[in-house]
């Protein structure tokens, strides 16, 4: 459809204008320009009957001029532009003004073009209109391009709409010049930030790394953020883009600016995957040596109380002088259950599982807070349990760094329950568990409460002896503490736990930050 350009200027105030240059012209001089010009030019009468048309406009129409001459210009028209349009060319023109517009016309030979025409009235010595002269190039091949970029344009776009991943274009100073619509959609997560400006934010402070460094970098980096209380996590990449400057003053210099494309990709799902793999894993590794501990511990008990009763019976049968004959029938039966007796204590020595032996090594404790924080936040999800971890250590921890989970998970385990049990007699009670970690004089210390039973400081104390805890809080085993209590104490560290002013328990744990050296020598000086 034709574009209608209303007019800024009479055109009598145009001819007069014209009128005066064109005195000061020879009219030879004037005709050989107008026949010569390499635009189309055309004059008619008041019915649009042509009664001039210069070479340019034979060469374009495909007629010649003595064809076109007392034609009327509708032999042009292709009956492609719609009839608004001409009605809206001729009242302008009619009514003394000029209009500017483009027209679908056709050539002699039937091939459609776009005219990009202006037509403005000549007036006469009366400022009456006298004829109409138009001008007209052929725009075809512009208007095609320009559609066909847009084309592209669009096409570019629904392509990247319809990924899955935020791929934005900006430039230097990190002004958006395209998004897609995962970028539209996580602003409106972001309550209307930019979140270009969001993820170089986030960058900067998890990984203390400006944008302008993973433009230079070949390899994804990974961020993490909350949006509507959902943990989700971004792996991002970043490419330079050569881009030529569209600015007129640079047409000869072919300068180029410098645009980026950065794409960041939803690895929710992977690394929750990742997370959940090492989550059972950790289970897999903790749970073997829990059992094997809690057996052992069992058996150990077992035998400890067996023990009791058969020092009796030595007892009995020494100091029982009626039966001093050894062949007698109650003397026999004494000694026949004391040696069943022997026999079932040393089925149980001999049945004892042996733990696996974990050589210690050098690690990061904040590596084992995180697997820690894995651990509790899945029990504690499951128990409807708030946790709390707060802290870092930045000093390395030379000792078996499974075992030592394992009992920090014991511990926490013992927490968790005792948070629940706690809220039986209470109304709108939330179970909490804090858990706190730092460094004091060479040694790293482990705080955690619960706001669970309040207990007595002779529970506290006992509460660590194997099975006491089954009675308290009628728990699974009962051997928590105590596995936990012999892990820390194999260590050189220590455990406590004391009582809450308002209700539960802490358990304070200690365990010596050693160097690898030193813990050598620890074990060799064991050995001797």
């Amino acid at each position: 459809m034709a574009d209608v350009m209303q007019p800024t200027y009479r055109s009598i105030d145009w001819a007069k204008q014209f009128g005066e240059l064109l005195s000061s012209v020879p009219e030879g001089l004037f005709l050989q320009v107008v026949e010569q010009a390499p635009i189309a030019i055309s004059i008619t009468d008041l019915n649009a009957n042509i009664c001039y048309a210069n070479q340019r406009f034979s060469q374009l129409t495909g007629y010649s001029l003595k064809e076109l001459k007392g034609q009327n210009q509708r032999m042009l028209s292709s009956h492609q532009t719609p009839k608004e349009c001409y009605q809206t060319l001729w009242k302008q023109i009619t009514s003394g003004k000029v209009w500017s517009g483009k027209l679908v016309n056709r050539t002699r030979g039937g091939t459609d073009y776009l005219a990009e025409i202006t037509i403005a009235p000549v007036f006469d010595s009366e400022d009456a209109i006298s004829h109409f002269i138009g001008i007209q190039r052929d725009i075809s091949q512009s208007y095609q391009l320009t559609q066909e970029l847009s084309n592209q344009k669009a096409d570019f776009e629904s392509v990247l709409n319809a990924t899955d991943s935020l791929t934005v274009v900006f430039d230097e100073n990190e002004k958006v010049i395209l998004d897609n619509l995962a970028y539209k959609t996580m602003r409106t997560d972001l309550s209307g930030s930019e979140p270009l400006s969001f993820i170089a934010q986030q960058m900067q402070q998890q990984l203390q790394m400006p944008l302008s460094d993973l433009q230079a970098s070949h390899e994804p980096v990974t961020i993490e953020y909350w949006v509507r209380g959902e943990k989700k996590w971004l792996s991002l990449s970043c490419q330079p883009l050569a881009h030529v400057n569209e600015q007129a003053s640079h047409y000869f210099s072919h300068d180029t600016k410098r645009l980026y494309v950065l794409i960041a990709q939803d690895c929710t799902a992977d690394h929750q995957l990742l997370v959940q793999n090492h989550l059972e894993q950790l289970q897999g590794q903790l749970s073997d040596s829990k059992m094997l501990a809690a057996i052992r511990e069992t058996l150990q008990t077992a035998a400890y109380q067996l023990s009791q009763p058969i020092n009796l019976l030595y007892a009995m049968v020494r100091l029982n002088h009626p039966f001093s004959d050894r062949s007698s029938d109650p003397s026999k039966a004494l000694n026949e259950i004391l040696r069943s007796a022997e026999q079932a204590l040393t089925t149980i020595q001999g049945s004892m599982p042996r733990l696996k032996p974990e050589m210690p090594v050098c690690f990061d404790m904040n590596s084992l807070i995180e697997d820690l924080t894995l651990l509790a936040n899945s029990r504690a999800r499951r128990l409807g349990v708030m946790v709390q971890i707060g802290g870092r250590i930045d000093t390395p921890l030379f000792a078996p760094r499974v075992r030592i989970l394992s009992a920090l998970d014991l511990v926490v385990e013992h927490a968790l329950v005792a948070a629940v049990k706690g809220g039986h007699d209470q109304e709108n009670h939330q179970p909490i568990v804090n858990i706190a970690f730092s460094t004091d004089e060479g040694q790293v210390s482990v705080r955690i409460d619960d706001n669970g039973p309040l207990l007595s400081k002779e529970a506290c104390h006992r509460i660590m002896q194997p099975f006491y805890n089954r009675e308290l809080l009628r728990n699974e085993f009962g051997l928590g503490l105590c596995l936990a209590r012999d892990v820390i104490l194999e260590n050189g560290g220590t455990m406590d736990v004391v009582p809450v002013n308002n209700g539960g328990s802490r358990v304070i744990l200690t365990l010596p930050v050693k160097k690898e050296r030193e813990a050598f020598d620890d074990r060799e000086l064991d050995r001797t």
